[in-house]
């Protein structure tokens, strides 16, 4: 017997241990079980497809905000991991007032059983690779974290093949779905190691730590441009330069920073006792009404909307 008929065998052997365990398989059963998804509207598209250990969902959607409480979490398994393709569309994805914004191309990881909010101001287009905790440490050293960004740009490699395999599983053999399965495994550990080298390469260490202070001070009160001036340790001069090479202006990096923090707080149970202006007050702005402006610009929701949201998913 040859050696890569020996690792093909061994391959299928690990796969099948897997299998038998997947949390994930276990849940797409139930849930198909209890006709999850059955009912859709008119202009919302869904389909979940089993694989070998994992499954893979498409979702084409209008704006959504979804709310995964604590307590909800809490139902899930804890060994349930999903890459987050983003294929059209813009949003937002909020944990613990840790933020990331989505676009086309954008990967996110995160486990099904901690909280988070995802919130897509327009219609989207969005695949979900749901792996379960033994393939995950199979195929990475060091695991991603729960909310790392592992691209955001266009991927053309995963975009195909993640469209080839929901369309064409129904179609394949156990072989053709753990192919499948290491296929796409490959093309974000790829991805990943490639986004992380792109990071290195930038020498981003002066802009990173300046919005790290923004991200942790922005809503505090007595910050301004000053106080991160002097706390940053460069110029005005610098700090601006640096910036000016960014997408978003200075200010701009702040009020997203304020707005995101505000978004966090209307979606957190314990803060539901707290009035719009408080929270407002709270993320670092002066009025309510610039506030709830600001936010409905950004968010394509009001203040008012999303709180109401955030107590019909508890």
């Amino acid at each position: 017997m040859s050696v890569a008929t020996d690792s093909t065998q061994t391959n299928h052997q690990q796969a099948a241990a897997i299998n038998s365990h997947s949390e994930v398989i276990q849940q797409y059963r139930l849930l198909q079980e209890q006709g999850y998804m059955s009912e859709l509207e008119e202009d919302e598209y869904y389909k979940e497809t089993a694989l070998y250990n994992c499954t893979l969902t498409e979702v084409i959607s209008k704006p959504l905000t979804a709310i995964r409480t604590a307590n909800n979490a809490a139902k899930l398994p804890a060994g349930y991991y999903s890459f987050i393709y983003v294929a059209a569309g813009e949003g937002y994805w909020f944990c613990n007032n840790h933020h990331h914004q989505l676009q086309a191309g954008s990967i996110l990881f995160i486990q099904a059983c901690q909280a988070f909010t995802l919130h897509f101001t327009d219609s989207y287009k969005a695949f979900s690779f749901n792996i379960p905790r033994a393939v995950l440490q199979q195929y990475f050293a060091l695991p991603p974290q729960h909310g790392e960004l592992i691209a955001d740009t266009p991927q053309q490699s995963i975009a195909h093949a993640m469209q080839h395999d929901i369309t064409q599983a129904h179609s394949y053999e156990k072989a053709d779905k753990l192919q499948a399965e290491q296929r796409l495994l490959s093309i974000i550990q790829r991805q990943r190691l490639c986004h992380h080298r792109w990071l290195q390469q930038q020498g981003l260490q002066d802009i990173t730590a300046i919005k790290a202070l923004i991200q942790h001070h922005a809503c505090e009160e007595g910050f301004d441009i000053n106080w991160l001036i002097k706390r940053s340790g460069l110029s005005r001069r610098q700090v601006f330069k640096l910036f000016s090479q960014e997408d978003q202006s200075l200010n701009q990096c702040i009020q997203q920073t304020q707005l995101n923090h505000a978004f966090d707080l209307l979606t957190q149970t314990q803060q539901q006792h707290f009035s719009i202006h408080h929270i407002a007050i709270e993320s670092g702005f002066k009025s309510q009404a610039h506030f709830s402006r600001l936010f409905k610009q950004r968010f394509n929701i009001t203040a008012t909307e999303l709180r109401q949201q955030a107590i019909n998913f508890q």
